[in-house]
């Protein structure tokens, strides 16, 4: 099951800039539909409560173009519980990874 996060209280934060997913053997996963690439991005995710790093998967033909420190907005941002085994926890896939709107000030 797929669980639809709502971000709306929430910012985020680049940590780490786009790198390909691999498999065990290091080649670069493809998404299983669109046959796209795909990217995982480390966001700080941070809300009334603290923060806390997570990696987003997101599936894009290119790296989406994002810097260190660069705040953004995860579109349509999911959890996936999974577990293997013995092993269990939390994967987060996106549609996209968007830089954040600017405020202006008054």
């Amino acid at each position: 099951m797929n669980l639809l996060l709502d971000t709306s209280a929430m910012s985020f934060t680049v940590g780490l800039a786009a790198e390909p997913k691999r498999d065990m053997n290091g080649v670069h996963k493809l998404d299983r539909t669109t046959r796209e690439p795909l990217w995982t991005v480390q966001l700080v995710a941070m809300d009334h409560s603290g923060a806390e790093a997570i990696k987003v998967t997101i599936a894009a033909g290119q790296p989406p173009q994002l810097a260190q420190g660069q705040p953004v907005t995860p579109v349509g941002l999911q959890a996936i519980p999974w577990a293997q085994g013995d092993r269990h926890g939390v994967a987060f896939r996106a549609e996209a990874i968007k830089p954040a709107a600017i405020a202006k000030s008054a």
